[in-house]
């Protein structure tokens, strides 16, 4: 349509754009650095003040002591026809080192590529219940100091569980004490052994060493460490109960040989009233 168009009649009038192109270019400043397979690129961009095109373009580049950070944005002049530069950002490249026990991070710290860990940067007085520190490992490689780092690193604690002995002490068949020892390690539920029965005596319980106030629960007893338990019983001859008729008594069982009466001393329920 020319400036001196004539109008005769109603018309609609269409203003015509051109898309402007914008030709990129990706300045790694020098640095041996990749963006897909060229250092340069073409967009188009719909809208002359979005700087969103650089979202996701990230260069490449070989080296353990820099990483890319970000480009040097700038707006684009509305209407420009030159290439527009973005320039590549470095920052010096930082390795994380973790500490790791029993499945948690105890420490954590950042390093640059090269630097030596010594063996104070590492956890001090490392505690873990029932177990003997060994030493740290790298994966499965033993730790030497210094330590030099080239890469992320997780150090890892290294335990071995604490083992105990427990000693058993129950009378046998014949009536004399028996010993049984036993290796458990730290925490383990104890299986206790099974005893054999014997004429004129009842087990009443499991019991730490001579100390007889000290009863042990045999059906969910964890060992914590080293251990002496004795079987402790009630008789020495024939057991003879005492039926109280629902009065109090003190003794729940009397020993006595054969053929042995029963004297007046012998304890003698109560009930309150009689």
């Amino acid at each position: 349509m020319s400036n001196n168009y004539q109008i005769n009649q109603d018309i609609e009038i269409y203003a015509h754009f051109n898309l402007i192109k914008y030709r990129l270019i990706w300045d790694m400043g020098g640095k041996s650095a990749k963006i897909l397979s060229d250092h340069k690129t073409e967009f188009t961009v719909l809208d002359w003040e979005d700087e969103t095109f650089t979202n996701g373009v990230v260069p490449t580049i070989d080296s353990k002591t820099i990483e890319f950070s970000n480009w040097d944005k700038r707006a684009i002049p509305f209407g420009t026809t030159e290439p527009f530069v973005f320039t590549a950002q470095w920052k010096t490249k930082q390795y994380a080192v973790r500490w790791m026990s029993d499945n948690r991070v105890v420490k954590e710290s950042w390093h640059e590529y090269n630097h030596e860990v010594e063996e104070s940067d590492f956890p001090q007085d490392l505690t873990l219940e029932g177990h003997d520190f060994l030493g740290w490992k790298d994966g499965s490689n033993d730790v030497y100091f210094p330590y030099v780092v080239d890469k992320d690193t997780i150090f890892t604690a290294q335990w071995r569980i604490n083992t105990y002995e427990v000693v058993f002490n129950y009378k046998g068949s014949g009536g004399q004490y028996i010993q049984e020892i036993r290796t458990c390690v730290w925490n383990e539920k104890l299986d206790f052994p099974d005893l054999p029965a014997i004429d004129g005596y009842e087990f009443i319980g499991w019991y730490v060493g001579s100390d007889i106030e000290e009863h042990v629960d045999d059906v969910d007893f964890h060992v914590t460490k080293n251990c002496e338990l004795w079987a402790r019983y009630v008789g020495g001859g024939h057991v003879v109960r005492i039926d109280a008729n629902g009065g109090a008594f003190n003794i729940i069982s009397l020993p006595f040989s054969g053929n042995q009466r029963l004297y007046s001393s012998s304890p003698i329920p109560r009930m309150k009233g009689y």
